[in-house]
């Protein structure tokens, strides 16, 4: 406690480094590798039976993370590792985050965090982990005032902008959760379904208003419930009973109950749909019938590349057991069973934009970074902090941003010439690094019509910017195409 602690604990860091040691903590609850059997850590969730698996978890807080990993247990998923990183005096969160993302053992990564001391690091580690094709699934706390002061007096975390961390997230393709919940419903989908190649989602339910509870909360977090094709619904109309729908959400009714067959030849009826990308099945009890509903679902998965969710509200335990040793993702609830298709979908299109973006550096496309940084080192070699109208454009271009077709032009011939190419009306604007604010150095006209007052307007720009700013560095003027409609906006990144 207090500064003679914190002396404490700078001390043993040093004395480890000094060992050719590294340390995890001090005040951790330590690490599990059920891997190897080591169960270097003093919490009761190192007891019993810890059968080894795909999954990795990192916290930052120790009594909640062995909770998780004690719920994991339960709902039987197995985690590969376990580590708190208590209060990272040398290793970080992003440290151990790093190690098990290259466990070629992993296929699925999870964390609890309050608050980062290096963000760099982790976003070395999401780009890693987006190459090895591994999801990261992470609960970030301390979103609201309390929660961050708490986060303080808990690790010492400073929990951040909680806007950042939400759009590093994004950009990175690490998923978030928000909370030990949807942690475990989505670390159990993206260790047992295919990844979506779209948003569309295939809702078979027995119950109608199971149905519109899913399709509410699927269009709330931007999932899409298409129409499905008329191919689709006619194939349904043969097998669904005249009183339930095969429109999407398709209901199937209790008629299943008589006639199982039915889940098995309507869901996989909305799979083969070229507008669904993937497939919930809900349904409520069923315990009598609980092993044909389960020989059904294994049919059903055998013969679709699609993701397929069940949502088995009071499932008996026995079936959900099945599920998952077939390969099935089961969840309890309708709306749990959508969020989980809505952290498939969102890491797939983390997946397709970072192997797009991969492929346009290699073929060269956009610019790529190597041409953008040169822009910057040159602005910085020149000791200039501020971008020129045409460097600025330069850049917004080669991150794939449409602007409006522009020439920097010398002399007011070349102006004239570069007006009748891009057609009138123009906007004419003086370029030079001294003249940040044109407007008030009155070097800039809109709406100019044609080559006789391109001239005029080129020579009153260029003399009105060497009175505003004597001895200014002008590179010429810009002709650009005038835009007229849309909406004006202003951008501002915070790093």
């Amino acid at each position: 406690m207090g500064e003679e602690g914190r002396a404490r604990e700078r001390q043993g860091a040093v004395l480890a480094r000094r060992s050719g040691l590294r340390l995890c903590g001090p005040n951790t609850l330590g690490f599990m590798n059920t891997f190897d059997r080591v169960m270097a850590t003093f919490s009761q969730a190192g007891e019993g039976e810890a059968p080894a698996g795909p999954i990795a978890f990192v916290t930052q807080s120790g009594a909640f993370g062995t909770a998780i990993f004690a719920l994991a247990r339960q709902h039987g998923l197995s985690f590969g590792y376990f580590v708190n990183s208590g209060n990272e005096a040398d290793l970080e969160f992003a440290d151990f985050l790093d190690y098990v993302v290259a466990d070629p053992k992993v296929r699925v990564v999870s964390g609890y965090i309050e608050g980062l001391k290096n963000g760099r690091k982790l976003l070395a580690v999401a780009d890693h982990a987006l190459e090895l094709g591994k999801p990261i699934v992470i609960v970030k706390v301390g979103r609201s005032t309390a929660g961050a002061r708490a986060a303080l007096s808990h690790t010492g975390s400073l929990a951040g902008s909680d806007r950042v961390y939400s759009g590093v997230f994004r950009q990175k393709g690490i998923i978030r959760a928000a909370q030990e919940e949807e942690l475990l419903d989505l670390v159990s989908a993206f260790s047992l379904c295919p990844l979506p190649e779209g948003r569309g989602l295939g809702i078979v339910t027995q119950s109608g208003g199971a149905g519109v509870l899913m399709a509410d909360r699927a269009e709330e977090i931007g999932l899409s419930v298409p129409e499905l094709a008329e191919e689709t619904k006619s194939a349904l109309r043969g097998v669904i009973p005249a009183f339930g729908s095969v429109k999407n959400p398709v209901d199937v009714t209790a008629q299943f109950i008589a006639d199982p067959g039915l889940l098995r030849s309507s869901l996989e009826i909305v799979c083969r749909d070229p507008r669904v990308d993937a497939a919930i099945f809900y349904l409520g009890l069923m315990e009598r019938f609980a092993d044909r509903v389960v020989a059904n679902l294994l049919e059903v998965k055998q013969k679709t590349s699609k993701p397929l969710i069940v949502a088995w509200a009071a499932a008996p335990e026995a079936a959900l057991r099945a599920l998952r040793e077939a390969g099935i993702c089961a969840l309890p609830s309708a709306t749990r069973a959508v969020n989980a298709v809505r952290g498939l979908v969102e890491y797939a299109e983390a997946r397709r934009r970072w192997e797009q973006e991969r492929r346009g550096i290699e073929a060269g496309e956009g610019g790529g970074g190597d041409t953008l940084g040169s822009l910057i080192r040159a602005c910085r070699t020149a000791g200039r902090r501020v971008l020129t109208t045409g460097e600025s454009f330069a850049l917004l271009s080669g991150y794939g941003i449409k602007v409006v077709r522009s020439r920097l032009c010398r002399t007011p011939a070349e102006a004239v010439q570069a007006a009748v190419e891009i057609g009138s009306p123009i906007a004419l604007k003086v370029e030079s690094p001294e003249i940040r604010h044109k407007t008030e150095a009155n070097a800039l006209r809109l709406n100019v019509p044609g080559p006789d007052e391109v001239i005029r307007c080129f020579d009153e720009l260029v003399r009105n910017a060497r009175q505003h700013v004597p001895g200014a560095d002008i590179h010429g003027v810009f002709v650009q195409e005038m835009i007229h409609e849309g909406t004006e906006v202003v951008v501002g990144l915070h790093q």
